[in-house]
């Protein structure tokens, strides 16, 4: 089984939130906030090693970029399974031998040639946090838990959208 099939399979492992998300400001970066989860199997036990985790960044040419993924960590060893990247529609956000993604766009695995990046093709624009988490959650199938949400920094904040 390649790398692919095995994200593939954790994701499906994958079906609630294990905690309440807190979004926390990344020490070392101003307009950034970092947010983690652990994640929970279909009979609500913590599934080792898998977790969430958003990153949400203010861009100082304006605009908004975040990032919402599943990791698999081992030891010190953190794997991308699956993630969702949002960037303003105009901007590069992802660079590989001969080819650029402008915009939104998503990773499943963690490096070529398993990896596969393709760009997201939507009517949102970046500051549509709720939209973008939903649409996060209903890619990489999952639900919220009957205590846990995944929402968005600003959720509930004069700001939010």
């Amino acid at each position: 089984m390649g790398w692919r099939e095995e994200c593939r399979a954790k994701c499906q492992r994958v079906k609630y939130i294990g905690e309440e998300i807190a979004w926390a400001e990344k020490p070392n970066h101003a307009g950034w906030l970092k947010g983690f989860s652990t994640l929970l199997d279909d009979r609500f036990v913590t599934i080792p090693g898998l977790h969430f985790e958003g990153v949400y960044e203010s861009l100082s040419v304006g605009g908004e970029v975040f990032r919402y993924g599943l990791f698999d960590t081992h030891g010190r060893d953190r794997h991308r399974v699956f993630q969702i990247e949002v960037y303003p529609r105009y901007q590069i956000s992802h660079r590989e031998k001969g080819r650029q993604v402008l915009g939104p766009h998503i990773h499943l695995g963690h490096k070529p040639p398993d990896a596969m990046v393709r760009p997201v093709l939507a009517n949102l624009d970046a500051g549509q946090l709720k939209r973008w988490a939903y649409r996060f959650k209903r890619h990489a199938k999952i639900s919220d838990s009957p205590r846990h949400a995944l929402v968005p920094p600003f959720h509930d904040g004069i700001f939010s959208k």
